[in-house]
């Protein structure tokens, strides 16, 4: 029996460049036309292979979500201070969709573009903000355990907290003028601030 032709090229990579021309355009801006010329493969090899436009979009979130994710678990994964590691994953995260030269980020503008006007897309960024907030709640409880986190503190409330924290600091580095006036700066010491158990001796 014959066998297929092999596809000439790499999956994930088609993936991975489906996210950079949604990220820079969005989902509707971005045609079928302009998409398979800026993939580099034919039209019919993205039906067959990811099925229309809207999985492909759905497989590039899920790629920049898995890369978020990886990011968070490595600096975690640091020896040292817990806390120290939250305020670098805020400032990795912020510095690697910068270096991309995309405005916002992919889950801030997917959120604007489609909101919960699709479910499947909404589920899948639920899912995602659900992982990746639980890593950050994982790591204030181990923080609580060690004494570097407030007893009285809810590393619950403070992971969701930091999760707008982290969304609103992508939003803004959109806007040069917020960027070079320091804001990113001020919320990252904001976040230390208010999880540190107080020093003071106070009531």
């Amino acid at each position: 029996m014959p066998r297929g032709r092999k596809r000439q090229f790499d999956r994930q990579e088609v993936v991975e460049r489906a996210a950079e021309i949604f990220w820079e355009q969005g989902y509707a801006a971005t045609g079928i036309t302009e998409l398979v010329e800026h993939l580099g493969i034919g039209r019919q090899s993205l039906y067959n292979t990811y099925g229309d436009k809207r999985s492909l979009y759905l497989e590039a979130l899920r790629f920049y979500f898995d890369g978020r994710v990886r990011l968070a678990r490595e600096i975690f994964d640091r020896p040292g201070p817990r806390l120290e590691r939250l305020g670098e994953l805020l400032v990795a995260i912020v510095e690697a969709d910068t270096a991309c030269g995309h405005p916002g980020c992919l889950l801030g503008n997917t959120l604007a573009e489609f909101g919960a006007r699709d479910p499947g897309i909404e589920e899948t960024v639920g899912l995602y903000l659900d992982r990746f907030r639980g890593l950050m709640q994982d790591l204030l409880e181990e923080a609580q355990r060690l004494g570097e986190l407030a007893e009285e503190a809810s590393p619950a409330d403070l992971a969701r907290s930091l999760l707008v924290m982290s969304q609103g600091l992508l939003l803004l580095n959109q806007n040069q003028r917020l960027r070079d006036s320091g804001v990113g700066e001020a919320v990252l010491h904001t976040a230390t601030a208010m999880m540190r158990p107080d020093r003071s001796g106070g009531s």
